[in-house]
C-alpha cells in the first residue's frame, strides 16, 4: 500500500514539502460487506479520486488507496499493523469493532431528509393478514442491500418476542434479491405473501407506480435505525486531519468525485453524528443475540 507522508498535492499532481504539523496519513479501512450489487472497482476509483482531491485542496497527508477487508478479523488485524483513522462498515460490524477501538463520531448518509433506515413488512391490502402471526408458513422475499443489514435482525427479534420462533422455521420460504422491483412486485401480483424492504425504497417505488401504495399495506414497521456508516477512531494526535476529512465528507455534493460517491451510496448528503446515535441499533443487535441464544438453550 502506498503511503503519502509529509507531502502535499499541487494542482498538477506533483508533490511538495508539507510545512504543517506532521501526523500519520489519514487512512480508512472498508468492509467488503458495504458493497452489494455495486461495482467495487468503480466505487474504489471514485473514493481514490475524491480523497486525492481533498488531500490536494487541504494539503493533508492521506493514503489514497482504500483498503477493503473481507471480515472483522482481517479489519482488526490490518488496523493493528497500520495507522487507521476509521472504518466504513455495517452496524453489526461497528459493534464488534467498538470492542477493540474507541469511536466518537459516525458519518452517515441522508436519504429524503432522514439519517438511517426504517424497515417494513408489506402484504397485499386484500390479503386478510393482520399480524405477523398470520404469516406462519408464508412465502417471504427480502430486499438485499447494505441498507438492509439490520432487516432480518429486526424482523426475527419481533418474531421471537411474539413467540413465533426464528425466520427459518416460521416462514415456509425466505429468499432475497438485490432488485427492489423483484421484492415488491411478487407480493403485488400475489406470487409471494409478504416482503421485507426499507420504507424509503418502497415510497420511491410508490411515487413511480401509485398502484403499489394502493394495493400493498404495511403490516409491521421498525424504528429508524442506522445500518452502516463511516466510524472514526478517537485519536487526539491525529484529530486535525480527521476533522478536516469529516468536514469534507459533508461537502461531497460540491465536486464531481463527491457527487459520484453520493450517487453510488444512494445518499443526498453525508453528515457526521456523535457515536451515541448508534445506541438504538446496538441495542437491537444485542437483544436479537440474547433472544436467539435463549431459544437455543
Amino acid at each position: 500500500m502506498t503511503v503519502f507522508s509529509s507531502l502535499s498535492f499541487s494542482a498538477d499532481g506533483s508533490t511538495a514539502n508539507n510545512t504543517r504539523e506532521k501526523h500519520p496519513p489519514f487512512r480508512l479501512s472498508f468492509s467488503a460487506n458495504m458493497f452489494h450489487d455495486v461495482n467495487e472497482t468503480d466505487i474504489m476509483a471514485a473514493l481514490k479520486v475524491w480523497i486525492l482531491t481533498v488531500a490536494k485542496d487541504l494539503e493533508i497527508d492521506v493514503d489514497p488507496n482504500p483498503n477493503i477487508q473481507p471480515s472483522i478479523t482481517s479489519m482488526i488485524k490490518f488496523a493493528e499493523k497500520n495507522h487507521v483513522s476509521g472504518f466504513a462498515a455495517l452496524s453489526t460490524e461497528i459493534l464488534e469493532l467498538s470492542k477493540h477501538f474507541t469511536f466518537d463520531q459516525i458519518a452517515v448518509g441522508e436519504n429524503r431528509g432522514v439519517f438511517g433506515d426504517r424497515y417494513i413488512v408489506l402484504v397485499r391490502a386484500d390479503s386478510g393478514i393482520n399480524s405477523l402471526e398470520d404469516l406462519k408458513g408464508a412465502a417471504m422475499i427480502e430486499y438485499n442491500s447494505p441498507h438492509m443489514s439490520l432487516g432480518e435482525i429486526w424482523l426475527e427479534t419481533e418474531l421471537i418476542e411474539n413467540g413465533l420462533g426464528k425466520i427459518e422455521t416460521f416462514f415456509a420460504s425466505s429468499t432475497q434479491t438485490t432488485k427492489p422491483a423483484q421484492v415488491v412486485l411478487p407480493v403485488f401480483f400475489g406470487k409471494k405473501t409478504a416482503c421485507l424492504i426499507t420504507r424509503d425504497t418502497f415510497e420511491i417505488m410508490g411515487e413511480l407506480n401509485p398502484q403499489l401504495g394502493q394495493q400493498l399495506r404495511i403490516l409491521e414497521q421498525s424504528p429508524m435505525l442506522i445500518t452502516a456508516g463511516f466510524v472514526f477512531i478517537e485519536q487526539p494526535e491525529n484529530k486535525g486531519y480527521r476533522d478536516e476529512i469529516i468536514d469534507a465528507m459533508g461537502k461531497l455534493d460540491q465536486n464531481t468525485a463527491g457527487e459520484q460517491l453520493l450517487a453510488m451510496t444512494q445518499s443526498s448528503v453525508i453528515k457526521a453524528l456523535p457515536i451515541s446515535n448508534m445506541q438504538k441499533s446496538f441495542a437491537l443487535i444485542r437483544k436479537h443475540r440474547q433472544l436467539v441464544a435463549s431459544i437455543a438453550d
